[in-house]
């Protein structure tokens, strides 16, 4: 019975880690930018004589701005270029239904019941699904950048508590 009981708690870690899987490599990604965080932060601190602290925030600010500046420099020709394939595909798909209606092939492929499906409908759900993976993408660097300060800040904490 109690070799039954362990299984069944190792499956449900395993079930666990696996719907939890995407948060946790957020987390390692945040421990890995705080490695660095710290490394470039120590450079500092013994280079130029300041405290740890005020080494992690001047180490933090500038990597920020320095990649804040490189999506600002580069942002402006990117939107430009997401636009103009925009158009692009919204041309393309409109030739495409057009096409699709002279050989009366558009008629066909609605019978199943998804009328528009292959171009109407499912234009707009991947564009909501872009939109949604955006917003993974931001929320995920907040999460990276967060746990990374946080755990730069106080490293001590956290290597006693992996030492132990």
């Amino acid at each position: 019975m109690p070799a039954l009981l362990v299984t069944l708690l190792i499956i449900a870690l395993m079930l666990l880690v696996w719907q939890l899987a995407q948060l946790l490599l957020l987390v390692f990604g945040g421990l890995l930018l705080a490695v660095v965080l710290q490394r470039l932060a120590r450079l500092l601190a013994e280079g130029i004589g300041l405290s740890h602290r005020w080494a992690l925030i001047l180490v933090t600010v500038g990597l920020v701005s320095l990649f804040g500046g490189a999506v600002w420099l580069l942002g402006s020709q990117l939107a430009a270029q997401l636009q103009q394939l925009g158009q692009v595909l919204a041309k393309t798909v409109a030739d495409i239904h057009g096409i699709l209606q002279q050989s009366r092939l558009d008629d066909w492929l609605s019978k199943d019941g998804s009328a528009g499906g292959l171009l109407g409908g499912g234009l707009i759900s991947g564009m909501a699904g872009t939109v949604t993976l955006l917003g993974d993408l931001v929320v995920g660097l907040f999460v990276v950048l967060f746990v990374a300060i946080y755990v730069a800040l106080t490293p001590d904490i956290y290597r006693r508590g992996v030492l132990l």
